[in-house]
């Protein structure tokens, strides 16, 4: 929906309703972003494991750089938005992904005291993709994979609030950081995206967002597979009973990917916005199980 068409009511669930026009389709009501509750994950502790779930624990050695770079481009796109509704979300969008960038870098600190340089290999990495990535880009270009990669990350949290027998095992703690940032990202899937309407309406702004999808697709799960290989081999655990059970993880009936799939195509269709997945009841749900761990 183009910011341009946001109209705003008082009588939505959360206190206000986004109303849009998307390339000429009928109006929908999406919700406003949650207000942001700024909130700061307690203490994280760290503990060895084994095999797949001490792959999970660590496989977030990418996020504070690229949390950096998301709200560098919805900055960076933002300068000739006037909508007051618009500018909140953009600064909620901003304080959220600043606290995540800060406690995941504690996490990352604490880990690679224990795991030493392999997850400093993998972050140095990531600076450098990223790094290439703000050279080379415009600043669209960049909005437009911040874009995607928040379908992505909004589609996994919601898998995981759904299903959360996927950490079972993983440390307490690292759980509730994983459902902290579910529901926060979930809270601000739309705020990049919206932007990026603002600034890429039409036929022109669909192909550039779904091109770059595609693209965005395929590099993530490269460097995906290729950071689960080295930490699986910088713990010992690179065997085959591993490595199907991360098969089962993601490709399986009930995997990560397989249950994912739908949501990932929908980004394809003309109309769509992130809020066509309307999960506001899960994230109530997920919020009181939150605040009762």
């Amino acid at each position: 929906m183009s910011v341009t068409n946001v109209a705003v009511s008082q009588n939505g669930p959360h206190g206000q309703t986004i109303k849009g026009r998307d390339h000429g389709q009928p109006d929908h009501d999406y919700p406003a972003q949650y207000p942001v509750q700024g909130r700061r994950h307690q203490g994280i502790v760290v503990r060895r494991g084994s095999g797949p779930d001490r792959v999970l624990r660590r496989h977030v050695d990418h996020v504070p750089e690229g949390e950096k770079f998301f709200m560098d481009a919805v900055r960076d796109n933002s300068g000739e938005i006037t909508d007051p509704v618009m500018k909140a979300e953009i600064q909620g969008f901003t304080t959220q992904e600043a606290i995540h960038s800060r406690e995941h870098l504690r996490y990352n600190r604490m880990v690679t005291q224990r795991a030493g340089a392999v997850v400093t290999r993998l972050e140095e990495g990531v600076k450098n993709r990223i790094a290439f990535a703000n050279k080379m880009l415009s600043p669209k270009r960049r909005l437009a994979v911040t874009v995607a990669l928040e379908h992505f990350t909004a589609i996994l949290a919601d898998y995981l609030m759904k299903n959360p027998k996927t950490l079972e095992g993983a440390d307490p703690e690292m759980a509730r950081l994983w459902l902290w940032h579910a529901i926060e990202e979930n809270e601000h899937k739309a705020v990049a995206f919206d932007v990026f309407k603002s600034v890429a309406p039409g036929l022109r702004g669909y192909l550039l967002r779904t091109r770059t999808m595609l693209l965005v697709t395929m590099t993530f799960s490269f460097f995906m597979f290729q950071h689960v290989a080295l930490i699986l081999k910088a713990d010992g655990h690179s065997n085959f009973r591993n490595w199907m059970r991360l098969i089962a993880l993601f490709w399986g009936l009930r995997g990560v990917i397989t249950r994912t799939a739908l949501p990932w195509f929908d980004f394809f269709r003309p109309g769509f916005h992130p809020w066509d997945h309307d999960n506001r009841a899960l994230l109530e749900t997920q919020r009181a199980v939150l605040q009762a761990a």
